[in-house]
């Protein structure tokens, strides 16, 4: 076989003279080259389109974690923010119900000094003074909150027991009537007795009235007597712990029994005429380290206490 090799011009400048065998041989060669060249080069392109999705996969897994992860971490902050809330709630819930016994018991107006109420307070605002608050400002201010409000619970929980302890010192102090309606039949001291026409010391305060008329306790106590005592007929004798003791004679019906505690204002009996007794009354002593006292000071001193019912 022939071989010419022709220049730009298309004249020829060389002649080659080659075998079939070489032709063959040569072509075979050339076209294993070209075969080989595909082949390896597809497969090198298979092998790094596999290499990026394994990589994407693997960014992508990565990428579900941090977002399952930082999911999971705001799901717990919530559950923990949300638990300190109801802590926080549960104290002002606390404070409020305290507050407003304090109210109550220091005799501030109520409605002045209300705590159903947030307290007064204003003034102008310019939004270019507002702030603005990232989350771990608000977390450290929501815990300084809740700190407040646990130094303040038992401050007024002593305030509340102090406070309480003067009312029962000034409700352990007897003051004031025990009956609303009747007048003073026969007063403290020296007089002729009613039965006996003999002067004799009488040792309380007679208070007439209708029979069956309540008789109220001018005094918080306990009560030590309920029960028929001689000359006082049917008697309650209450206990007040501060070296005072008041006795209610001559009733109908004790209300009380021994070991009650009563409070200034409660029933404990009703007007009678049992015992030495000429007509309805309640024959009213107070007794002061075991001796009897005039009761009157004590009895024109108005009790600004509001009666029982029952």
């Amino acid at each position: 076989m022939q071989i010419i090799l022709l220049s730009r011009s298309g004249r020829a400048c060389m002649q080659l003279r080659v075998g079939s065998l070489f032709l063959y041989l040569s072509l075979i060669g050339v076209l294993l080259g070209v075969v080989f060249a595909l082949t390896g080069g597809e497969d090198s392109a298979y092998a790094r389109a596999d290499e990026l999705v394994d990589e994407l996969y693997a960014q992508t897994e990565d990428q579900q974690k941090t977002v399952a992860d930082t999911i999971r971490s705001t799901e717990e902050n919530l559950d923990a923010l949300a638990l300190r809330l109801g802590r926080i709630h549960a104290h002002v819930i606390r404070l409020e119900a305290l507050g407003k016994r304090l109210t109550r018991m220091s005799g501030l107006d109520e409605d002045e000094f209300s705590f159903d109420e947030p307290p007064a307070s204003g003034g102008p605002l310019k939004l270019s003074d507002l702030e603005a608050q990232s989350v771990p400002d608000f977390l450290s201010s929501l815990e300084s909150l809740a700190n407040q409000l646990d130094n303040v619970h038992p401050k007024l929980k002593a305030l509340e027991s102090a406070l309480m302890q003067d009312q029962i010192e000034a409700e352990a102090q007897p003051l004031g009537r025990p009956i609303e309606k009747g007048w003073i039949s026969s007063s403290y001291g020296y007089r002729r007795d009613p039965l006996t026409g003999k002067k004799a010391l009488h040792e309380g305060i007679d208070f007439a009235g209708k029979p069956g008329t309540k008789i109220f306790a001018v005094a918080s106590g306990i009560v030590v007597w309920s029960g028929l005592k001689k000359g006082y007929g049917e008697m309650v004798e209450i206990n007040h712990g501060n070296e005072y003791r008041t006795r209610y004679g001559h009733n109908v019906q004790n209300l009380v029994k021994v070991g009650d505690t009563v409070r200034r204002g409660d029933p404990i009996a009703r007007i009678g005429s049992t015992g030495r007794s000429t007509g309805p009354h309640v024959h009213f002593e107070i007794i002061r380290n075991g001796k009897p006292i005039n009761p009157y000071r004590f009895v024109k001193r108005k009790a600004s206490v509001k009666r029982k019912a029952s």
